[in-house]
């Protein structure tokens, strides 16, 4: 590859390479810093010269490259070495749903990594705070992507540190405070109406799924999640015991995981 890159430099290079009268090798390139706009470069051989020709062409297109580079850019990397490091794939699509939601074509998306200075980091992530209304779950599934994302760019020596750790959050004085328990479950006439509907939608078959009312019923009945409802067999009954084997999990697009998750008994 970098044979293939310095037969490009070669051809593009403007000035001649020659062999000075000392023996040494001899070419130019182009610097502003310099009155003619240009700097000679000498070398004793002719495979020195050409490395040094490679190092300012290529070392030069690199440095431009990362002071472009911005946290929309290094993101697809990240989230698929993410994936890697994952055994859940529900976690990186969650992922993405909070990038979609905070970031995607943003202006801190947008803006240079090396723009990204505490000051600018510490008022961005304040006002999200604000306008999102977070708690500190939500405060931290938004805040790891672009204190990770930045990690990863440090290891690839984009930036030279991350800023984003730098940046302190009050929680307690920032953070959304959580709804009390009470707030959080159905009240008894919710619950009839809610039992209600389920019945008339199975009956009148106004679901794609005709079971579907059902399953919502018997997970308030049971308490078991929506991925174990979804595959309970007739031999994981047993007595007044429901036996809990498996878990289905949604991995993308049609594709679906049933292995087995959990195991635990529920009570009737």
């Amino acid at each position: 590859m970098k044979r293939s890159q310095l037969i490009k430099v070669l051809a593009a290079h403007p000035y001649k390479i020659y062999q000075a009268k000392d023996g040494r090798w001899v070419t130019n390139v182009v610097d502003e810093e310099f009155p003619e706009k240009r700097r000679r470069i000498a070398k004793q051989t002719r495979e020195d010269l050409e490395e040094a020709l490679y190092v300012f062409y290529v070392g030069e297109d690199k440095k431009k490259m990362n002071d472009r580079m911005t946290l929309q850019d290094i993101y697809p990397d990240w989230l698929e070495y993410k994936e890697l490091h994952t055994p859940a794939s529900s976690m990186t699509l969650r992922i993405d749903s909070d990038w979609k939601r905070f970031y995607k074509d943003t202006k801190i998306a947008k803006m240079p990594l090396r723009r990204l200075t505490k000051v600018v980091l510490d008022e961005w992530v304040h006002s999200m705070i604000k306008q999102y209304e977070m708690d500190k779950t939500m405060y931290y599934n938004f805040s790891g992507i672009i204190r990770q994302c930045l990690d990863s760019a440090v290891d690839k020596e984009i930036i030279n540190e991350n800023n984003f750790r730098k940046v302190r959050v009050d929680g307690r004085r920032m953070f959304k405070k959580k709804k009390s328990s009470e707030s959080q479950v159905y009240s008894k006439e919710e619950l009839k109406g809610l039992m209600e509907l389920a019945w008339k939608d199975y009956y009148e078959r106004t679901k794609v799924y005709q079971l579907a009312p059902l399953a919502v019923m018997m997970q308030f009945e049971t308490g078991v999640r929506i991925g174990e409802v979804c595959v309970l067999r007739y031999e994981d009954i047993d007595g007044p015991y429901l036996h809990v084997r498996r878990m289905l999990r949604y991995l993308g697009t049609d594709r679906i995981d049933a292995g087995v998750q959990l195991f635990f008994t529920l009570g009737t």
